[in-house]
């Protein structure tokens, strides 16, 4: 037989790790039914929060109105298919968007099957609160129920693969780290192969804008404050694996 070159071999040996992961994975899949049960009340509570923002707008005098910018709806003009409302409306809820109106956004566009076009985030603008991106993103750790409605959870062969709904479009490494972010609020724990996978880089973009990591031996720590939650994430590389393991607390 001839000797395996060393490509070979650790072409080999990653397939190994694959099946033995994906094998302990499956012992931990979730009862489908359940699941969606769960999804289905999370849904309705959005529903319902939207509609409350809806009563108290009508309340406060808002005529005809399906959404306005101060409080994340939008005129009952907008185009059909766009989700966007008026010309610059994304831009302006990206710089200053409230976290109320960014799940009625959401919601009100997931809810009618318009596509949501979003461009990059700035960094710099991360360290301050009233940074509507920053907004968008601490929603995200405060409200796992807003997690579990704009995400796709599908089972290939026991692993868990999770991704935003399609109607998410726009600035491709935004949407790969906010994918990747959802993902580890939603499994806690995600594994990364640097040789095949490059989304953690996104997931550190964004979390570097929270935050300065600090190191504790060969670990990264991401210490994140949002207005209702305190987030730590850790970041090690296991080396008997070859993979970066994230973990949410």
């Amino acid at each position: 037989m001839p000797k395996r070159s060393i490509i070979e071999t650790i072409a080999m040996e990653r397939k190994k790790k694959k099946r033995k992961r994906r094998k302990a994975q499956m012992n931990k899949k979730l009862d489908k039914n359940s699941k969606i049960s769960d999804l289905q009340r999370k849904k309705h509570e959005l529903e319902t929060m939207i509609q409350a923002e809806q009563a108290r707008l009508g309340r406060a005098g808002a005529k005809d109105k399906k959404f306005t910018l101060d409080s994340g709806f939008i005129d009952s003009g907008l185009k059909a298919g766009s989700g966007q409302g008026e010309p610059g409306f994304m831009d302006q809820l990206i710089e200053n968007g409230t976290k109320e109106g960014w799940a009625a956004f959401i919601g009100y566009n997931l809810k009618n099957k318009l596509k949501m076009e979003f461009p990059p985030l700035d960094q710099e603008k991360f360290k301050f609160g009233d940074y509507g991106y920053r907004r968008l993103v601490e929603l995200l750790f405060e409200s796992p129920e807003l997690v579990q409605i704009i995400i796709e959870v599908k089972d290939v062969s026991g692993f868990q693969m999770v991704s935003l709904k399609s109607l998410f479009r726009g600035d491709e490494p935004t949407m790969r780290g906010i994918e990747a972010l959802c993902g580890l609020i939603q499994v806690k724990t995600r594994r990364y192969d640097p040789v095949c996978e490059t989304d953690f880089k996104y997931l550190n973009i964004i979390l570097d804008s929270f935050t300065i990591s600090k190191k504790e031996n060969s670990t990264k720590i991401w210490d994140i404050k949002t207005e209702k939650k305190e987030v730590k994430i850790t970041a090690n590389f296991d080396k008997g694996n070859r993979e970066w393991v994230y973990k949410i607390d």
